[in-house]
């Protein structure tokens, strides 16, 4: 399991990661924009778990870097990533860690209770549907 982890975070770390740094525990950082674009830190990828949190940390470059617009709230782009995630484990046909799935779906469900205090804020139906 070892090498297939490792091997699939080579083949998804996308080419506008200039430098990545390992941590010793479970946490992920992904720099897309300033002064530190293109750091990603994240556990070495050698366990299920570690791998879905680096490439939950490469999905912020794959689908976020350089979109600092404002268009995204920062719960769409989490939600985003987690599903990227979900998907390249899937498609490397490796199970997602019931762990992580609940650990991201208590995330997104926390985001968005912060959101429903702010009124106004209109609330994408599939990020409601995840958070569940």
């Amino acid at each position: 399991m070892r090498e297939r982890c490792i091997k699939v975070a080579l083949e998804n770390t996308p080419s506008n990661v200039r430098c990545v740094r390992m941590r010793k525990d479970l946490s992920g950082l992904a720099e897309t924009s300033g002064p530190d674009a293109g750091l990603l830190c994240a556990p070495r990828p050698i366990t299920r778990r570690a791998l879905y949190v680096y490439l939950h940390e490469c999905a912020h470059f794959v689908l976020h870097a350089g979109h600092n617009d404002g268009k995204h709230p920062c719960y769409v782009e989490e939600y985003e990533a987690e599903q990227w995630a979900h998907k390249v484990m899937r498609v490397a046909g490796i199970p997602v860690p019931r762990a992580e799935t609940r650990q991201a779906k208590e995330n997104i469900s926390y985001m968005l209770r912060r959101v429903k205090r702010k009124k106004g804020r209109r609330i994408d139906p599939r990020l409601r549907a995840f958070g569940k």
